[in-house]
């Protein structure tokens, strides 16, 4: 990683949070990456962003899940949870 932004990233919303089969998030600006681990390391899931994305989970397992958004030198990192 380049850096966290601890701030985080100007228009960024994730939700629903906790979700069920999906959730979505949006980011303005440039294009961002995105990672999604679950909790024993595992990626889930590696994808660009443009603006939006609806991730669809539902065969994830319920329970915590690490988010990573690489957007230019920004780096957030946020959790979310599998009902």
């Amino acid at each position: 990683m380049v850096g966290i932004e601890d701030e985080g990233m100007q228009g960024l919303r994730i939700y629903p949070n906790p979700f069920g089969d999906q959730f979505q998030i949006i980011l303005e600006g440039e294009s961002a990456s995105i990672e999604i681990f679950d909790v024993l390391g595992r990626r889930v899931l590696s994808q660009v962003l443009e603006n939006q994305a609806l991730i669809s989970a539902s065969d994830w397992a319920a329970g915590l899940y690490y988010l990573n958004i690489i957007q230019g030198e920004r780096t957030i990192n946020r959790r979310v949870i599998r009902q």
